[in-house]
């Protein structure tokens, strides 16, 4: 294009800071699970598609490539393998982004991603009402603040549980969370590619496809 690598580079980096400017990231980025109406909006949006109740979030991990930063060890390897971050984010039924974090290098687990974020202290501190969730595959694990797929019974009471529902019902019931699960996939396929349609652009802003956004998008409530 005739420009030079230096102008580029200048551009680019200024169009990231503005794109991560707090009051920018305030306003697309929304994440309020301490707020009872978005947790019940953000609810009936899966409902409607999937049939799962409370459902706030379908969250998963992928790993962003990056150069190997200078005396990090491996730190950022992750089991690619290559130098990576590993980024967590939440979509919300349409596949919008309500939450990204990109704070952990490749050599993290998704699940520890997850323990030491805002999601998780919300949950943990009672904030989110009572009886909403998020939607995980089987890396994390499950619990009151998230739902994954039922594996093959290991423990006593996972034994105890199977006992009670039939084959089919467990089958029904990884069906749809595997189906809604393939949304926060694709938009995080779509991200790390550069994916992005005339459709999405007009019904997504284009912040919600930055991959390095800070933590701080979560708007937690106020203590």
């Amino acid at each position: 294009m005739g420009v030079c690598q230096k102008t580029v580079s200048n551009a680019v980096t200024e169009f990231i800071e503005a794109l991560n400017h707090p009051l920018i990231v305030k306003k697309f980025i929304k994440c309020n699970l301490g707020d009872e109406r978005f947790c019940r909006s953000q609810a009936a949006g899966f409902a409607r598609r999937g049939l799962l109740p409370n459902i706030v979030g379908a969250m998963d991990g992928t790993y962003v490539r990056i150069l190997k930063p200078p005396h990090s060890g491996s730190q950022y390897y992750c089991r690619k393998p290559f130098c990576a971050l590993n980024v967590l984010a939440v979509v919300d039924a349409r596949g919008r982004f309500t939450y990204v974090n990109a704070n952990f290098p490749g050599s993290v687990h998704d699940s520890t991603v997850y323990s030491l974020s805002k999601l998780r202290e919300a949950f943990e501190e009672g904030r989110v009402p009572r009886g909403f969730c998020l939607l995980g595959d089987s890396g994390f694990t499950n619990g009151s603040d998230i739902l994954t797929p039922i594996r093959s019974p290991r423990t006593r009471q996972q034994r105890r549980e199977s006992r009670t529902s039939s084959r089919k019902q467990r089958f029904i019931y990884n069906e749809r969370i595997m189906k809604r699960r393939t949304v926060p996939v694709k938009k995080l396929k779509n991200m790390k590619k550069g994916n992005v349609t005339k459709k999405d652009a007009n019904l997504r802003p284009p912040l919600t496809y930055r991959s390095l956004l800070p933590s701080s998008g979560y708007n937690a409530p106020e203590k």
